[in-house]
């Protein structure tokens, strides 16, 4: 019998969907034996009979906006029965936000935090080693841990793939680029669904035949079947499609027309067999009852084959709602009643506490605090929970792109150019911008005003979740007076090379003395960064293979330096034919003094884990002849001034050279 074939016997149905097996339970459940309304469930702290942990199954999809759902389409032609079904019998979230592209909403996904407090904006290194995953979180629960398909979440370091973020077997592809033969030439290709290249665990990537989205079902099934019934798993199944390039296989596409939408409708519909076949095997194998089932996408679709999104405007790369709101159903009826839906305003990082909350309620609440993510089982009970601000942010082309919704439903878009868009989406629930402007409001002053004055307060909102979220943790230990110490910690954000960096210090150099050292240590963190002063009291900086120089600085003055960059880095096809250089900006007090270009095509392999030197190298020589304050580390670059000021210098100076006192009385505060 296939998963799909709802069982006749309202006994069957009451052990499906209902496992408590007691007559009211059936009713609590919500579950539809006679064709009447569904009821919303209850559950309290209500614990499953049953003695083994659930299995945990998350398929993620990738670009599929909130139209390309049948259940939720204008379009009855989608071809998504399973997927509909799995809706139908689970809970249906219909206001779920991701990020809007793919690598940010993975890192949000797997450490239930913002990504931008792993640097992703929306691209790093790499999640860092001292966040707790979700596959990790789970396996310290018991759980066997596996990745099959796209992982997109760092490949410059070992550190960054799938078996050193918690997973015990990985097979897939670690970007879209490497899905092709390896050529010296061109290390990066364009994604492909026809014989992939694929890598098993940490191995070397070797070809397979067929077709990708095949090949990881197949995977995923064989997991699913081979799996020890005495201990729990989690797989964690990220698919490409519907991600471009848009290759259904033949059997498919000869179903629908040789049109660009028509082949899009193909490839969503391999897809949705692909999801049925899954769970055809939990069934096959008896673990469906007691498996809990996530099928979430990761951002809005691209609009380039048909109208993904509707009926919200934006696409993916947008912080419009298209963009950014997308299907989310959770199969769990133990805890979520099927057939019902969900209408808050729930996150992608709300779905790491909330299955840590389903397999071990008691033992989350300790590492609750680390997480920005909300319990979705416990908001089910405490709505108010999910009254929060939501906020996005990326760095596109030196400008910061940024995106807020609200507590109270309104929508604040700063796109590339500095346009503003305040959306009230109770009143435009489309979040259609045209749509928001209205000719005789724009007309009134007082009308102008209040709008202006809403889009300040909701950017004082953004800002101060920035600050909070762009400082890098790191460990200091003081060696030494003046300043002197050693940082360590967050190797992966702490050390340059990839995505946004900066690096700021407050330097008071001493009267020049003639026995000084010619060359005197600020900072040094061995084959990446090297900050230094000379007997002329000029800055020298040492970065990406560019040297950046100061005038003279004023001795026995605090100083504020700050070194900041966004690294852009030939990751794919596209950065080789468009490259972006990189920038390398030296301020002092503020002011831009020098700037270099950087071309380099990737990060030369370093030991991330050199900490930083303060006031003196690694072999204990060059000592800098002043005091130093504590330094700072962000996970961006800065901006000098405009429109992003609040991004900027002034700030980080009053931070690192205090207006009172001396750097050793008187150190810069830890928190921004």
């Amino acid at each position: 019998m296939s998963w799909m074939q709802s069982p006749r016997n309202p006994l069957q149905l009451l052990r499906r969907f209902c496992p408590l097996g007691l007559t009211f339970t059936l009713i609590l459940c919500g579950c539809d034996v006679g064709g009447s309304a569904q009821t919303e469930a209850s559950w309290g702290e209500m614990e499953s009979a049953e003695s083994i942990k659930p299995n945990i199954l998350l398929l993620l999809l990738d670009d599929l906006g909130y139209n390309d759902l049948g259940i939720q389409s204008n379009d009855p032609s989608i071809p998504t029965p399973n997927m509909d079904q799995l809706a139908r019998a689970g809970t249906r979230f219909t206001r779920f936000y991701t990020e809007s592209t793919c690598t940010p909403s993975r890192a949000a996904l797997l450490t239930g935090r913002y990504a931008a407090r792993a640097g992703f904006r929306p691209i790093a290194r790499g999640i860092p080693p001292e966040i707790t995953t979700l596959p990790e979180a789970l396996k310290s629960r018991g759980y066997r841990t596996h990745h099959v398909g796209k992982w997109h979440l760092g490949t410059t370091v070992e550190d960054a793939w799938p078996l050193a973020q918690g997973f015990d077997t990985s097979f897939g592809f670690l970007n879209q680029w490497s899905m092709r033969e390896p050529s010296s030439k061109h290390p990066a290709s364009y994604p492909t669904y026809y014989d992939p290249w694929l890598q098993t665990d940490n191995q070397p990537r070797r070809a397979f035949q067929g077709h990708l989205t095949d090949l990881l079902a197949d995977h995923t099934i064989e997991l699913i079947e081979g799996a020890d019934p005495a201990r729990p798993w989690f797989i964690y199944h990220a698919f490409l499609a519907p991600h471009t390039p848009i290759e259904p296989a033949e059997r498919y596409g000869r179903l629908f027309p040789d049109t660009p939408e028509g082949k899009y409708k193909a490839l969503l519909n391999q897809l949705d067999d692909a999801v049925g076949r899954i769970l055809e095997s939990l069934h096959q194998t008896k673990q469906f009852d007691n498996t809990i089932i996530v099928l979430a996408s990761d951002n809005g679709g691209t609009n380039f084959s048909r109208d993904n999104n509707y009926p919200y405007f934006g696409t993916k790369g947008t912080y419009f709602e298209g963009g950014v709101r997308v299907p989310l159903v959770i199969h769990w009826p133990r805890r979520f009643a099927p057939g019902t839906t969900f209408d808050g305003a729930v996150a992608i990082f709300d779905i790491y506490p909330t299955l840590l909350d389903l397999v071990s309620p008691s033992s989350h609440s300790d590492s609750r605090r680390e997480l920005d993510g909300i319990s979705l089982t416990r908001a089910q009970q405490q709505p108010n929970l999910l009254r929060r601000d939501l906020f996005w942010e990326s760095y596109r082309y030196r400008h910061t792109v940024y995106g807020v919704l609200t507590a109270d439903n309104v929508r604040l878009v700063h796109e590339v150019g500095g346009e503003d868009h305040l959306l009230d989406l109770e009143q435009n629930p489309t979040g259609n911008p045209k749509a928001a402007i209205n000719e005789t409001d724009a007309l009134d002053p007082a009308s102008a005003a209040n709008k202006s004055n809403r889009i300040e307060e909701i950017r004082s909102k953004y800002e101060a979740w920035r600050r909070e979220t762009r400082e890098v943790e790191t460990q200091w230990t003081p060696s030494g007076a003046r300043g002197r110490g050693v940082l360590s910690g967050d190797d992966f954000q702490r050390s340059p090379g990839v995505a946004g960096y900066t690096f700021a210090i407050g330097v008071t150099p001493d009267k020049p003395a003639g026995s000084s050292d010619s060359v005197q240590i600020i900072a040094q963190q061995r084959g990446l960064l090297t900050l230094s002063s000379d007997r002329t009291a000029r800055i020298s900086v040492a970065l990406d293979g560019q040297k950046l120089r100061s005038p003279p600085i004023e001795p026995e003055v605090c100083h504020s330096i700050v070194v900041s960059s966004h690294f852009h880095r030939r990751l794919s096809p596209k950065s080789y034919r468009n490259l972006r250089q990189t920038l390398l900006s030296l301020y002092v007090d503020g002011k831009l003094v020098d700037v270099k270009h950087s071309e380099r095509s990737m990060p030369a392999i370093q030991d991330l884990a050199e900490p930083t030197y303060i006031g003196i190298d690694a072999e204990g020589r060059h000592p800098f002849a002043g005091l130093l304050s504590r330094p700072r580390v962000y996970n961006q670059a800065m901006v000098e001034k405009g429109n992003m000021s609040f991004a900027g210098i002034e700030g980080i100076h009053a931070l690192v050279c205090p207006r009172s006192e001396t750097m050793e009385s008187n150190p810069a505060p830890d928190g921004l």
